[in-house]
């Protein structure tokens, strides 16, 4: 991750995910609102398309990503054959766990006989070494640097505690949407140290490291990071919200259309055979 390309991958990949998380969440939700039924979270969702409700696209999704980042890791921690940058060594160990999240979750979907909430356990493992990895990636570096990671390493604390809180309270929206807003906090700020760190604009004024003004504008756009990506997740819900609000409205409008239609038509019928029945006296 020591460029601008490998902060970019993961805040994608987090992003993403978040993304993902909130608006299945979100619509499965409405979903089991309109059918009477209560809301269950999972670690990961179905899509709520008919084609692809069955298929677990996010736990394989996960698990292709994750195999991308493992092999450029490991790609670029080769010079001259020898495998030199133990930092990409600690990047693809962050990666592999969260594989290793995805393999659990694609065997709970296939029913593997595993303990119950094991998906849950794998990803809050993912996150916990995630966060050690990060803890002990900062040795000698610059307050900048440490600044910046420290703040992310905040928000993996945080995404620790929302999985663990998920596990416990899977009947609460707001428990996968805890999640999807952490999730998103990392992405937004991956892409930010990125920028902050290694930004690849030729004409880019270079952050002063140890400068204490500079260091205090960092803690406030990651305060704003944290309030624009409520914003983002608030709007987004919203809209779920008024377009699946919409579709049952259509929904039950042409169902009452085709069940006034269809008793037009037997009143018709009706009227017809009495004037038969009329006819024929």
């Amino acid at each position: 991750m020591g460029s601008f390309g490998g902060h970019v991958l993961p805040g994608s990949i987090f992003i993403l995910f978040s993304f993902m998380m909130s608006i299945n969440a979100c619509v499965t939700f409405h979903q089991s609102s309109r059918r009477g039924k209560r809301f269950k979270s999972f670690s990961f969702f179905y899509v709520p398309c008919v084609r692809l409700q069955r298929v677990p696209l996010e736990a394989v999704l996960k698990l292709l990503l994750t195999t991308v980042g493992i092999g450029i890791e490991v790609y670029n921690g080769f010079s001259n054959g020898k495998f030199v940058v133990m930092g990409n060594a600690q990047h693809a160990t962050m990666y592999a766990y969260f594989g290793f999240n995805a393999l659990t979750e694609l065997l709970v979907h296939f029913k593997a006989p595993l303990p119950r909430n094991t998906e849950y356990v794998t990803l809050a493992m993912a996150f916990m070494v995630e966060g050690l990895l990060f803890k002990f990636h900062l040795h000698g570096r610059s307050q900048l640097d440490v600044l910046v990671h420290t703040l992310l390493l905040y928000v993996v604390y945080a995404c620790i505690i929302s999985v663990i809180v998920e596990m416990k309270y899977r009947y609460s929206i707001l428990s996968p949407l805890a999640r999807a807003y952490f999730l998103l906090i990392q992405g937004t700020w991956f892409w930010q140290v990125g920028f902050i760190l290694y930004n690849p604009s030729p004409n880019a004024v270079p952050w002063k490291a140890d400068d204490h003004g500079e260091l205090t504008l960092v803690t406030l756009l990651f305060a704003w990071h944290a309030l624009a990506d409520f914003i983002i997740l608030l709007v987004t819900a919203v809209t779920i919200h008024v377009c699946c609000r919409r579709r049952n409205e259509m929904a039950e409008t042409e169902v009452g259309l085709k069940r006034l239609l269809h008793s037009g038509s037997n009143d018709q019928l009706a009227v017809c055979v009495q004037s038969d029945t009329d006819g024929d006296i």
